[in-house]
């Protein structure tokens, strides 16, 4: 019986512990084949489930709604945002690589979803993490450690039109 449990517990180890662990050090490592397969699982798989609830109350993620710069085709992303004063921080665990960043760089604006409401951005500036610790709540700050989050994205609320 006590070999059993020490088999059932290896092996929960062999499949759950060790793919988080490789998860963790790819991104830490900033390894590029491992955060490009992370990046795929990601779009491939887990964003069809997570653009269910994204930036409805309550979610946990926020949508990104930007335009593909050479294709000029619209595309909606799931990311975690945060509040700021003046605007929005977003943790960037994949650095500066993703398709949805490079589209909002290079139209410098975009809008997220968050809420059930939308709002337009514009001034995205990609900062180093420490420059913009005190903005994040203690949770990202554990998560952004923990994965080697190097740089973050600054992002302004649009004027809005007066009538």
């Amino acid at each position: 019986m006590r070999r059993r449990a020490l088999i059932a517990l290896g092996t929960t180890i062999v499949i759950v512990v060790a793919p988080l662990a490789a998860l963790v050090l790819a991104l830490r490592t900033k390894w590029e084949p491992g955060v490009a397969l992370v990046r795929r699982l990601g779009r491939d798989r887990f964003n069809r489930g997570a653009m269910r609830t994204a930036g409805t109350p309550g979610a946990s993620a926020q949508v990104i709604r930007t335009v593909g710069r050479r294709s000029g085709r619209p595309y909606r992303t799931p990311i975690g945002l945060r509040r700021t004063q003046s605007g929005w921080i977003v943790t960037l665990p994949y650095g500066t690589t993703p398709d949805w960043l490079k589209n909002l760089l290079a139209a410098g604006s975009a809008e997220v979803e968050t809420e059930g409401e939308v709002r337009a951005v514009t001034a995205p500036r990609v900062v180093p993490r420490h420059d913009v610790m005190h903005l994040l709540g203690t949770g990202d700050r554990v998560v952004a450690h923990l994965f080697g989050v190097d740089e973050c994205l600054l992002l302004e609320d649009a004027p809005t039109a007066s009538a």
